[in-house]
């Protein structure tokens, strides 16, 4: 079967399908992410990975895919950033440091 194919039997489900993942991503995975669940942020990709696939079905489209590809690429670095920036203040927020400097100081 040719995504042509799939787009016209398909389509109206599909269109569904996509309202619903981008409902769900925006109403429910967005606000646990920001409350800082590391298990909504891999959620949230695999739901963009379905999202890239159903859009690339309904538009048939190589520019659509690569602008959805590098939107993808962009999440998963700041998820990389996010995390990153997330063990370094962890670490310069910690107690112990000023702990130390303010006992230095005695």
């Amino acid at each position: 079967m040719t995504t042509r194919q799939i787009r016209d039997r398909w389509g109206d489900s599909l269109l569904t399908v996509l309202t619903v993942l981008l409902l769900v991503m925006m109403f429910v995975v967005a606000p646990l992410q920001a409350l800082g669940l590391f298990e909504f942020q891999v959620f949230e990709l695999l739901l963009a990975v379905f999202l890239v696939g159903g859009v690339f079905v309904m538009s048939g489209s190589a520019l659509a895919v690569v602008t959805m590809l590098v939107a993808l690429a962009m999440i998963v670095t700041g998820a990389i950033l996010r995390l990153r920036s997330l063990r370094s203040s962890t670490l310069i927020c910690s107690p112990a440091p000023g702990f130390w400097s303010a006992s230095r100081w005695r």
